[in-house]
């Protein structure tokens, strides 16, 4: 068995202090492993206060802030990364809440590899208004969660729970700025277009049980306007990685388009709403090949 390897958070942060301040004080509440370094919480774009809330953490966390001045999630992971060596890090996001013994978890999951393997623990769902069935059956799993049992992302883990090597993600080029929050795209999916890269080159990809975060949901990430940008932006991001061509992208368009009027006048929710997200995905992905 491979000797502990030394771990390390990352947390990327816009705008959303008080959510900050929430996944902060859970991590508190953390079980550390002996092999724990350090937390970096990394702020891009405005300056919002990050950087007091950070140098009052306890000690134990060893926590370090850093700043980015473009709002663009990627480049500020990729700063994160450029701050530490080949420790495996744990990737969360702002806006969760981080079951006690998910480092623990991490960190002996991760005893049988010392590179090319990345790992990924479930995410649970604290939504603040509960959707319609119809409607929860269409949202992306970042609004509905996952337990890596019944339910997981054939794509890989959400990037607000998953962990990987250093060393690894620097070889492989870092991440991809067109990719994610304040891209210059608007394309989502950084982490998936990373896991997606390291799955390429053969990496071994690890479940994680009992490595657990709790993702907030508000009401504005639960309903169709919200979806149809999700769906928009995944569109853009199929396009930038060339994943099918500019006639299937119409021909779909067309389609899903019929098919929408057609339970629109079934009256089907569901399968009206299924065809509406794979109409904006097909618009989103038209607005970046027909620039």
């Amino acid at each position: 068995m491979i000797k502990s390897n030394k771990i390390s958070i990352i947390i990327p942060t816009n705008g959303r202090l008080d959510l900050l301040k929430r996944t902060l004080n859970s991590i508190v509440s953390c079980e550390l492993p002996d092999s724990y370094n350090k937390m970096i919480v990394v702020e891009n774009g405005s300056c919002l206060g990050v950087k007091k809330l950070v140098s009052e953490l306890p000690a134990k966390l060893n926590a370090e802030y850093l700043h980015v001045e473009w709002g663009n999630k990627s480049k500020a992971l990729n700063r994160a990364l450029s701050k530490v060596k080949n420790d495996l890090i744990f990737f969360t996001d702002d806006d969760v809440f981080v079951d006690p013994k998910t480092l623990i978890a991490y960190e002996a999951a991760s005893r049988k590899y010392e590179q090319h393997a990345f790992f990924g623990g479930p995410v649970m769902v604290d939504r603040e208004e509960e959707p319609p069935d119809w409607l929860e059956q269409l949202l992306p799993y970042s609004a509905r969660g996952y337990d890596l049992h019944n339910t997981r992302m054939q794509s890989g883990y959400l990037g607000l729970n998953w962990a990987a090597f250093a060393d690894d993600i620097k070889q492989l080029g870092g991440f991809d700025p067109r990719f994610g929050p304040g891209s210059e795209t608007g394309a989502v999916g950084q982490e998936s277009e990373m896991q997606a890269r390291m799955r390429s080159a053969g990496f071994n990809e690890v479940d994680v049980p009992g490595a657990v975060v709790s993702h907030y949901v508000p009401k504005s990430r639960c309903n169709t306007v919200w979806l149809q940008k999700r769906c928009f932006q995944y569109g853009q991001f199929l396009a930038i990685k060339k994943s099918r061509g500019t006639l299937t992208a119409m021909y779909d368009l067309v389609k899903f388009s019929i098919r929408w009027a057609l339970y629109l006048v079934l009256l089907n929710k569901l399968e009206r709403g299924k065809s509406k997200k794979r109409i904006f995905e097909q618009i989103g992905y038209l607005s970046i090949i027909l620039r």
